[in-house]
């Protein structure tokens, strides 16, 4: 505490201003990573379900808890968007859904076949309610290990890195 010191200190450390903590520059995919990772959706390793929520991931940056409750009415299919209210902040949002994405979630519709009397586009294992946000981390965390890509030591592996791509891709 400052009462510690004498009086001259005091004078010079009330003098210094007091720093702010600042953060770390967030981590965020290289080109080179989501070439590998496009490479690898197609593969035989990702089921239906886990390539529609990468597509979701890698082209439109919603969060991981914004997936694993998407519901099948959130889709405008005439229009072409997705529109949620978003967990985090509760606020509406309207995301554009490139073919591709749809695409992806067609055939997760048809191979997966979606449980009508619960809306989730991705149900639990159970087939009651949607999956967890958790679920689509570990969707992601195959694809980096698939990829070959963030497998050193303290290398971030999470969903939130798609975001960050998608963010910096629109700047």
């Amino acid at each position: 505490s400052i009462e510690a010191y004498s009086s001259g200190c005091r004078h010079i450390l009330n003098l210094i201003p007091n720093f702010r903590y600042i953060r770390k520059n967030v981590e965020y995919l290289t080109v080179f990573e989501i070439e590998a990772i496009r490479n690898c959706i197609d593969s035989e390793h990702f089921s239906s379900r886990e390539r529609a929520i990468l597509m979701l991931l890698l082209y439109t940056g919603m969060r991981s808890c914004d997936i694993a409750f998407l519901k099948t009415s959130d889709i405008d299919w005439g229009r072409e968007t997705i529109h949620i209210v978003q967990q985090k902040t509760a606020e509406p949002l309207e995301i554009p859904m490139l073919s591709a994405v749809g695409n992806a979630i067609f055939d997760c519709i048809n191979e997966e076949g979606i449980m009508e009397r619960h809306g989730y586009l991705f149900c639990g294992k159970d087939g009651e309610g949607h999956i967890s946000a958790k679920s689509v981390r570990r969707t992601a965390c195959k694809a980096y290990r698939m990829a070959g890509i963030r497998q050193g030591k303290g290398q971030r592996k999470g969903t939130h890195l798609f975001r960050h791509y998608t963010a910096t891709k629109l700047l």
